[in-house]
């Protein structure tokens, strides 16, 4: 099989075999990147129930999408290159490719220190507690089937293949000893299996990583099996001397015979690892609402101190009654002492704490994945986070000595949330509106209108802010001074994430030159010369901390050095990597937050990795996913007859065109490859051409491509010789060839202002304007027959849709109630369908006697991807279903983390030299 090809992947390696099939490395041809690719052998699929069930799991672990589960691509059957004629395919799955070793490999080397093994164990938990919610058992967790990264992560393989009858088959008879000793009680009866399975297995996994070798280390099968349906293993503290009662006891409660008796969730087993106490023979709470531990599972010293629920509480838990006498009164007074501490006077506290916040609708990447979800106030004891309520973002504020958050009034639609330097007054973005408001529930006031495109803020020492607005750089509030202006001979992008340093001195911010944000440079303005000059090259979102270090973002962990603000200078040392597991996303955000009194807070995530799909969804919100490989998808668009797509796929910073001739099929081939962003594809009526926006730096334009791929694309519209400022977007296409199309001076008389145009793109290229107001209109949409243009606009503060005939002059008809935005006509033009955050609405158009809507409908709500300044769906030709854009790599951000002292850590891990 080596050296030959598989579907679209170029076959380089075999990685190992086993009862359920090989494994070889190989080349996704189509995507450029290295997969994984397990086939099965053709028993797996023996009958159509077989190959029925197998697809069907399959696609549900193709839905997980968690930093400690490694993501399946795609499900597919093909004939191998060179194979004899009349070959039967062949089914397979391609995965992530992880470079690493298996932790059964790992622990033949010998046990585990115990912090590696709580680590891993987490990880582990953590990725069921994930599939778990999607109602999705693994059945086989085993070490062999854990992979461990070149860091050391834990990544689950094998979701989604341990269910078919043939394949359990598969694997009995090409098991091992150590795979049926990972079996629970009720899966070697062969009976039903739910959750706790899983749990069994994992318990089996950690009694592994710690003595070294499988709890029921049995010579042949049926031995196994009698002692995992009879005996207990030996004690972890009779095999391993140092090991907490405390571990002893959480492996034991996963590997309790009785269901009933284990844990019934991986949310409880997690917690509990997180909060076990490995200096001593004893643990801290168990269950608690507050974690020990940091984004890699390694115990520290625990917040709320050493104390555990009461007796009586603990003994209903089923603690053993060892571990109650070890704890005991004591441990209880000491703990209510610390946790009064904490919450009362957190910067008395000595050493560095860290502790979780629930925040189950934490909307970090909700709306728009270039800004940012957490803001901590300067002064440690405020935090701001984002959040989703009724389909749309809201600021809520929360004091760290308090349990409780609130929404901010006013903040509807708001993100990128930033304090003033006494923290009294919190910044934020909505729209293109720069606002603020004096806490906690001030009203807010507009400071400044932004591009639409606008990324990140900061407020300087005498009441003014400093924004990032594309394409000027960074400008000041009030006056609208340019403060940093980008510089074109040096393919300078954007200016993004400036961060003001103390007494007005210098600017640090981001140069996005296009590429890969890993290789982004940080740079310094001297706010007295205006000069500037690079500090630190790869990497994002620089913040100086009060400590004498700049912190910032790279790869999905914080990195720092020491800095000198007065001379505006970098210390010697080089880069240290100073926290993981940072959540950051593709426009080069993460989320994380410093205080001044060095307190840090973040929300936990990887790296951004591609995790979205296209799925339909009907009208009453029921959703199926297209064969497609995840990939970060926008502005999808069906075909006049309906058989094609046109989509973008960013990858990194970069945008091109994608087109599939068969949405059914699911393939997908590039036809731009440019630096520059192309964006907003829409189809013509003959189906040959797809008009996209390059978005060239200054040099914007509108233009007509290939649908089967192009070398050159031909000029429709391009923006003038003094093109600073100048963007445009197209919108809609009439059945006659008319784009409808926006277009945006970001500085003109006035203010900025963004304006709709039609522009005959079969004939003369001369547009004509149709709406120009002192307001924002967006998203124009003709409706089929021509006569007619939904738009949205904010003359009433909130952007909501509007309809108005097209050409004729006359009024406009507000068609959305509460807010909306993204307007689509179906195809017969008596509808027409908005989004009001994520709630998909519907109102029926009247043309006589006079123009009229009825009141708006909901169809569906659900978090489907929003367009970045455009339409992010489309509908079918029946118009009973959306192409839509799924958010699945949202799912698993369900808290922040909270790290105070930070400072203490930071300045032992990357010193200052005097």
């Amino acid at each position: 099989m080596v050296g030959k090809s598989l579907s679209h992947y170029k076959i380089t390696a075999e990685l190992g075999r086993g009862g359920m099939g090989i494994v070889y490395r190989a080349e996704d041809t189509k995507l450029d990147r290295t997969v994984a690719i397990k086939v099965l052998p053709s028993a797996a699929l023996a009958s159509d129930d077989d190959r029925a069930r197998f697809y069907r799991e399959a696609k549900a672990a193709a839905q997980l999408h968690h930093p400690h589960i490694a993501s399946v691509f795609e499900i597919d059957e093909a004939v191998p290159s060179d194979a004899p004629h009349g070959t039967e395919p062949s089914p397979f799955i391609a995965m992530e490719y992880i470079e690493g070793e298996t932790l059964h490999d790992r622990i033949q080397k010998g046990p585990l220190k115990l912090e590696e093994a709580v680590r891993i164990a987490s990880q582990i938990a953590s990725g069921l507690k994930a599939a778990h919610a999607k109602d999705i058992v693994h059945r086989d967790i085993k070490s062999g089937n854990i992979m461990l990264t070149e860091e050391g992560d834990a990544k689950i393989l094998d979701f989604g293949l341990a269910q078919t009858a043939a394949s359990t088959k598969l694997t009995r008879m090409g098991s091992t000893l150590g795979t049926v000793a990972y079996m629970s009680p009720e899966q070697a009866r062969g009976e039903a299996v739910d959750l706790r399975t899983d749990l069994w297995s994992l318990g089996a996994v950690l009694y592994e990583m710690i003595a070294g070798r499988s709890p029921f280390p049995g010579d042949y099968e049926q031995a196994v099996v009698y002692e995992i349906l009879n005996q207990d293993p030996d004690p972890l503290t009779a095999v391993r001397t140092g090991v907490p009662m405390g571990l002893e006891w959480i492996v034991s409660k996963c590997m309790a015979k009785k269901t009933q008796d284990r844990y019934q969730n991986a949310t409880d087993l997690l917690v509990d690892l997180r909060n076990v106490d490995l200096s001593t023979s004893g643990m801290s709470r168990m269950s608690g609402a507050i974690s020990k531990a940091d984004p890699a599972g390694l115990p520290v010293a625990n917040p709320s101190g050493t104390g555990e629920p009461s007796l009586a509480a603990a003994a209903k838990k089923g603690w053993p009654l060892t571990a109650l006498i070890s704890w005991g009164i004591l441990g209880i007074m000491v703990g209510v002492l610390a946790t009064w501490s904490l919450i009362n006077s957190p910067s008395a506290l000595v050493g560095v704490h860290r502790l979780s916040i629930p925040v189950p609708s934490l909307a970090p990447v909700a709306l728009d994945t270039d800004r940012s979800s957490v803001a901590i106030s300067p002064d440690g004891k405020r935090l701001v986070y984002v959040a989703i309520e009724d389909g749309q973002t809201v600021l809520f504020l929360r004091d760290l000595d308090r349990d409780v958050a609130h929404a901010i009034p006013d903040t509807r639609g708001a993100s990128s949330p930033f304090f003033s330097p006494d923290s009294r007054e919190l910044g934020y973005f909505v729209g293109n509106d720069l606002r603020s408001l004096r806490l906690p529930s001030g009203a807010a006031t507009v400071l400044a209108t932004t591009s639409p495109v606008s990324r990140g803020a900061s407020w300087g020492m005498e009441n003014f802010i400093v924004f990032s607005t594309d394409p000027n750089g960074i400008l000041r509030s009030l006056t609208g001074e340019v403060v940093s202006s980008l510089d074109s001979t040096k393919n300078e992008y954007s200016h993004r994430w400036p961060d003001m340093l103390p007494n007005n001195r210098g600017l640090l911010y981001t140069v996005d030159t296009g590429g890969d944000f890993d290789n982004a440079l940080i740079a310094v303005l001297d706010l007295q010369t205006g000069s500037s000059k690079i500090l630190i090259r790869g990497g994002t979102q620089a913040r100086f901390a009060h400590s004498g270090h700049i912190v910032y973002a790279k790869a999905g962990a914080l990195y720092a050095v020491p800095f000198d603000p007065d001379r505006l200078q970098i210390g010697s040392a080089e880069a240290v990597m100073v926290q993981d597991s940072i959540l950051m996303e593709p426009g080069g955000v993460a989320h994380f937050s410093i205080s001044d009194n060095g307190t840090l807070v973040y929300v936990e995530g990887p790296a951004w990795q591609p995790s979205h799909r296209l799925v339909w969804v009907s009208r009453n919100g029921n959703a199926e996913s297209l064969s497609m490989p995840l990939a970060e998808y926008e502005h999808p668009r069906i075909s006049k007859d309906g058989r094609s797509l046109a989509v973008v796929i960013r990858e990194g910073s970069n945008y091109d065109i994608w087109v599939s001739r068969d949405i059914e099929r699911g393939t997908l081939d590039p036809v731009t490859r440019h630096p520059q962003e192309d964006v907003r594809p829409i189809w013509t009526g003959d189906g040959r051409l797809v008009i996209a926006s390059e978005q060239s730096g200054t040099a914007p334009r509108i233009h007509l491509i290939e649908s089967t791929g192009i070398t050159k694309a031909r000029p429709v519209l391009t923006a003038p010789a003094n093109g600073e400022g100048f963007a445009t977007w197209p919108g809609s296409v009439s059945k006659d060839g008319n784009l409808a199309y926006t277009e945006h001076y970001f500085l003109r008389s006035g203010g900025t202002g963004t304006d709709i145009l039609v522009l005959p793109i079969n004939g003369e290229n001369e547009p004509e304007v149709f709406v120009n107001s002192e307001f924002d209109e967006l998203m124009p949409a003709f409706s089929p027959d021509g006569t007619m243009i939904a738009y949205v606009s904010n003359e009433r503060g909130d952007s909501e849709v509007y309809i108005k005939r097209y050409p004729v002059s006359g009024q406009h008809v507000r068609i959305s109630t509460d807010g909306g935005t993204e307007p689509l006509w179906d195809p017969s033009g008596t509808r027409l369908f908005y989004r009001n955050g994520y709630q998909m609405m519907e109102v029926t158009v009247s043309t006589e006697p006079i123009l009229s809507s009825s009141s708006p409908a909901l169809l569906f709500e659900e978090q489907y991807k929003l367009g970045r300044l455009g339409r992010n769906y489309d509908i079918s030709t029946d118009g009973q279903r959306f192409l839509m854009v799924s958010e699945e790599h949202e799912a698993n951000v369900e808290e922040i983390r909270v790290v105070l002292n930070w400072f203490e850590e930071l300045n032992r891990l990357v010193p200052i030299s005097n």
